[in-house]
């Protein structure tokens, strides 16, 4: 059937009725590609790197490094719990927690303890020093290097162990500990003496102070490690702590909507002013005031662009770009899934603009609008947005309006992304809970018993991911055709 003839016998209704079609997957659009089958064209490379019981692999005791190299689990034993990394069991302990891989590489740490108040943190399979308290391990972001607190049971000291070694014991409990992203850092935050009062400290010398006990919020750093922020307490306000500095002060300041530019020159935070509404801070400026503000900024890559989402005088959600509000929603929680491109010219979002009716939104313009979208993402260079659609018995994935992608079960919304080059949108979805289907859309995709949600680009036609399938762990790479 030619949707044609429908555009011109038609007027508002028709582009509706038209749009409705092509979202929902229409009889009139091109056959989906294959579920579970890849053409020739795309070049897959499979290397094992582990094998797992699978009601291990499907439990949350499993965890995969960032590498995909490596994978390290708990299992049950006699007497209690032990890790096995690489396939070679540990010691065991009464309890573990925490067991995790560093952020780069595949190290690994977890916390572990005999009962009675012996208590270690075990890195790469080696038990450290025994404390009354060890835990709260953080590593730098390159995997390199890490940091935990740990408390003396003679006289409840604590002190700081940073690559094994344990630093001076001091009185009064470490609350909040930071490692810059390259480890040459640290920030924490202590007790005094008499436990009436909150210290943070950089490297060891003292910079700041609250009244009201644990009250800094978890310290943020930039990726480059120039630029870290918290969110501390005093008396009846919030203050938010930019490096050292007292950038803003409110009725209330969320850390959850504090943000912070890679190259650590910019960030942006969401103050509350009491009964004034609430301003967004970004570095000098102060945007608002404004009714509320929902969610956390979205800064551009290079921190000089915001874009947040607030409720104006018309009680109606709109994006604001840069201090300048966009078109009102239906609803005063109707903008969603706001982000900027790769280059930071574009912004795109989701606006309600009826029930269950949603317009795309890129920079000046909407890009289609109909009932069911649930959420974008936006290439990029901004020229191209996927989103995802209600259908019959599922979720569609939609690319530049072409619906020809199947109907699954649901859909990962932090599991897809658009290749660095915005030729190829991959999604990880799921036909049913006994499995996971990632799609390279126009191309088809492979059906696991587990795939990781996330996809690395080594380069903008290679994607790789973490499959599991009988019995074993693989990273699995897709050299896609361009």
């Amino acid at each position: 059937m030619n949707s044609t003839p429908l555009l011109l016998r038609f007027t508002v209704s028709s582009v509706t009725l038209t749009l409705t079609a092509a979202l929902l997957g229409a009889a009139d659009t091109p056959p989906a590609a294959p579920a579970d089958e890849l053409p020739t064209s795309v070049q897959v490379e499979r290397v094992e790197f582990g094998r797992i019981d699978p009601k291990v692999a499907l439990s949350n005791r499993a965890r995969v490094s960032r590498d995909f190299t490596a994978v390290a689990s708990l299992e049950d034993a006699e007497g209690g719990l032990r890790v096995v990394a690489g396939g070679v069991p540990g010691p065991v302990y009464k309890s573990i927690y925490a067991l995790n891989f560093a952020p780069a590489g595949h190290r690994w740490s977890c916390e572990v303890s005999s009962g009675s108040g012996q208590c270690a943190v075990m890195v790469d399979g080696e038990p450290g020093p025994v404390f009354e308290t060890a835990d709260d391990v953080t590593w730098s972001a390159d995997g390199r290097h890490y940091l935990y607190r740990v408390r003396r049971a003679s006289d409840s000291a604590w002190a700081l162990v940073f690559d094994g070694q344990v630093g001076d014991f001091q009185s009064g409990r470490i609350a909040v500990l930071a490692l810059s992203p390259d480890g040459a850092h640290q920030v924490c935050v202590r007790e005094n003496e008499t436990g009436q009062a909150t210290l943070a400290f950089y490297d060891g010398r003292r910079f700041g102070e609250t009244y009201t006990g644990f009250s800094y919020s978890p310290f943020k750093w930039s990726e480059d490690g120039t630029l870290f922020a918290a969110v501390a307490k005093q008396g009846n306000e919030n203050v938010l702590v930019v490096n050292r500095e007292e950038r803003a002060r409110g009725s209330s300041i969320d850390p959850d909507y504090l943000v912070l530019s890679k190259d650590g020159r910019h960030f942006a935070a969401v103050v509350a002013q009491g009964t004034g509404g609430y301003l967004v801070v970004h570095d000098a400026r102060h945007l608002g005031p404004y009714k509320d503000v929902w969610g956390a900024p979205a800064l551009a890559p290079d921190g000089a662009r915001v874009a947040f989402v607030a409720t104006l005088d018309d009680d109606l959600a709109h994006a604001v770009i840069d201090g300048t509000a966009g078109p009102a929603a239906s609803t005063r929680y109707g903008v969603k899934n706001l982000q900027f491109s790769g280059d930071g010219r574009v912004v795109g979002y989701l606006r309600q603009t009826g029930a269950d009716q949603f317009a795309i939104q890129v920079g000046d313009r909407t890009v289609i609008e109909g009932p069911g979208i649930q959420r974008l993402w936006l290439s990029p260079d901004g020229s191209s947005t996927a989103w995802s659609v209600k259908a019959e018995n599922g979720v569609r994935v939609v690319v530049n309006g072409n619906a020809s992608e199947p109907v699954f079960r649901d859909v990962e919304p932090d599991a897809a992304r658009f290749s660095p080059d915005g030729r190829t949108f991959l999604y990880l979805a799921t036909r049913d809970r006994k499995s996971s289907t990632v799609r390279a859309t126009g191309l088809g995709g492979r059906t696991y018993e587990v795939a990781a949600p996330m996809f690395t680009f080594p380069s903008p036609g290679v994607v790789t991911f973490v499959s599991y399938e009988k019995g074993a762990f693989a990273r699995e790479t897709w050299k896609l055709p361009r």
